[in-house]
């Protein structure tokens, strides 16, 4: 490592801290919007709405495919926008605001208190023989009374019913092998089901059929009920349990929505933050900020379903979407401010720049061989980290606990909270570190981190110490954070190597592939992932995973991202533009533009 003198940011170069804030508090609309979506969607549209696993799949990857085509039209779009207002801050303004109303539409789905499946679990008066659970009740003149509760009355189905009450009125063909009821509760009328379920606790729409004052309930595809609980919704459910696949178009097109006005926002704010200062230590800073203030926000997006899940809402459906509302309007907010206080400094250099197709921009984007460099050894550690995500989890489950997961899922929030904040504490001393030894050796420094914190899980790995896991968080979080705070910057540094070779300033080109090959590569990895997995013999219908499966999970956990990262910093080490010739290159376009300036006077 290189601890000579370096250059110090002259005075011109520095931003006043307002325009970091700024620009750090525009961070926070792309980390935490997505953060929150990928928290909660599937909560609502799986667990809530009850559609099937497979068709979220579908609704929530095409966006992302989408991605793809979207981030290098948005870069060069940007690239060429020739607007009073700039190249950046009118697509930061109008897709900020785009992003927060998505945001919270992605949750108000229409007629989601119709999907709603309420949930009563009936302990008491229950009695198990055989395949049947039974139940008692209490005749009333307002239908039967479940010992259980006495807040709502139970009654069969009448013709009358289905004739005159909307909701009775859909056909119920699909619902063989259940017994459906007419629910009333707090004078709302509802359709109610039994559900039992086995060992395993999934509950399954059973047949009920009154017996005195007794309700029979079983079904065929349980054989040893052990639980039982009363459903009710305003939508029967089908044969094949609670499943709702009516949402699915909503969900596609408002996830295409969302996921194109992030683009819209997300790719000029990225080019923003190239372009803000040409010196290339303070370009460090101003992600440093974006990073801390970013990552502060993401902190908030787990607890947004607890705070749905207060009392002061109906129930959960209300609550996500008022607690997604008031979101989207800090979302708003938070873009409003970054377009306001941040400035573009390249805007009147680039006003009688020639506009370039996009072809043409993606093609000698990526002929630039420096970005290629930098992109191939992020690459190598995203898809080295991505091909094992989730191992760790199985690991921790069946090696560290053998199979306690109630154990096992303390020690995982806990390094989850301590990765969260070493991911905030983490960036501080990151510009003090480049500004040593230089962004390329700092680089090189994370990657270190992310070798030796994911080795040492051979040891940390530890049925006796479990807390050991501790330590490679700490380093994998450190190490994380800096390196992709800094590639950010490291890009702004091509950008004008770009500039000097072409003549030509594309900071919205470059974000854009260097995203698009971001995605591509975790798109590949998760693919790759779930055939790796069960290459190591883990079967999910066993209690506790076998000795050569756990041997399996934590050799590629451990390995696979040691090596390609090793061999990511192999990479780095011949990437050519250091500190040196960043302020070389920074010189030369100086007195470029100056007789350039002369040249037109």
């Amino acid at each position: 490592m290189d601890f000579k003198k370096h250059h110090i940011t002259p005075e011109e170069d520095r931003l006043p801290f307002f325009q970091k804030v700024g620009y750090g508090m525009g961070a926070l609309v792309t980390i935490v919007s997505v953060n929150a979506l990928m928290n909660l969607s599937n909560l609502v549209y799986i667990d809530m709405l009850k559609m099937a696993p497979v068709l979220f799949g579908i609704a929530a990857a095409i966006p992302r495919v989408w991605d793809f085509i979207s981030d290098p039209i948005a870069g060069n779009l940007s690239d060429n926008t020739r607007s009073r207002f700039g190249r950046r801050i009118p697509y930061i303004l109008i897709g900020g605001i785009l992003v927060g109303i998505a945001f919270a539409a992605v949750f108000w789905v229409p007629n989601a208190q119709k999907y709603w499946v309420h949930i009563k679990k009936l302990d008491k008066s229950v009695n198990i023989e055989f395949n049947t659970v039974n139940i008692d009740f209490v005749n009333t003149d307002r239908g039967f009374l479940l010992s259980d509760s006495t807040d709502f009355s139970l009654s069969e189905i009448t013709p009358e019913d289905t004739a005159t009450i909307p909701i009775m009125q859909k056909s119920i063909n699909d619902t063989s092998g259940l017994s459906l009821f007419k629910l009333i509760k707090n004078k709302k009328v509802y359709l109610a089901w039994f559900e039992i379920a086995g060992d395993d606790d999934k509950f399954i729409p059973a047949q009920a059929v009154m017996k005195g004052n007794t309700m029979a309930v079983s079904s065929e595809l349980i054989s040893e009920p052990k639980k039982m609980q009363l459903a009710w919704s305003l939508t029967a459910p089908t044969k094949n349990g609670r499943r709702q696949d009516n949402p699915f178009v909503y969900l596609l097109f408002m996830s295409l929505l969302f996921y194109t006005a992030v683009t819209l926002y997300s790719v000029p704010h990225g080019a923003l933050g190239f372009e803000m200062t040409d010196d290339y230590h303070e370009r460090t800073r101003v992600f440093a900020y974006a990073s801390f203030i970013g990552n502060i926000g993401a902190i908030s997006s787990p607890w947004l379903y607890a705070l749905a899940r207060l009392e002061i809402f109906v129930n959960e459906i209300q609550g996500i979407r008022v607690v997604c509302i008031g979101m989207g309007l800090i979302l708003i907010i938070s873009a409003f401010i970054c377009a306001v206080t941040c400035r573009e400094k390249n805007f009147y250099r680039v006003k009688k720049q020639k506009r370039v197709g996009l072809i043409k921009s993606f093609k000698t984007t990526c002929k630039n061989r420096t970005f290629v460099k930098l992109v191939i050894a992020f690459v190598l550690v995203i898809i080295g980290f991505q091909f094992v995500m989730g191992f760790n989890n199985f690991i921790m489950i069946y090696f560290v606990y053998s199979g306690d997961k109630d154990a096992a899922s303390v020690l995982m929030g806990l390094n989850g909270t301590i990765w969260a904040v070493t991911g905030i504490i983490g960036v501080l001393p990151m510009a003090w570190i480049s500004e040593k030894i230089g962004k390329k050796n700092t680089v090189i420094f994370a990657f270190l981190l992310l070798v030796v914190g994911n080795l040492l899980k051979i040891i940390c790995y530890n049925r006796a110490l479990p807390y050991l896991t501790i330590i490679p968080t700490v380093l994998l979080s450190w190490g994380m954070v800096m390196c992709f705070s800094l590639v950010n910057s490291m890009n702004a540094d091509i950008c004008d190597e770009d500039e000097l070779n072409t003549g030509t300033r594309r900071e919205g080109s470059y974000y854009a592939v260097y995203g698009w090959w971001w995605k591509a590569a975790v798109s590949i990895a998760y693919v790759v992932s779930g055939y790796l997995l069960q290459t190591t013999g883990y079967d999910a219908n066993l209690e506790q995973q076998s000795e050569v499966a756990l041997f399996w999970l934590r050799f590629w956990e451990i390995s696979l991202p040691a090596v390609l990262t090793i061999i990511a910093i192999l990479i780095l080490t011949k990437y050519p533009l250091t500190e040196e010739r960043a302020y070389e290159i920074k010189e030369i376009l100086k007195k470029r533009r100056k007789n350039q300036n002369n040249n037109t006077l």
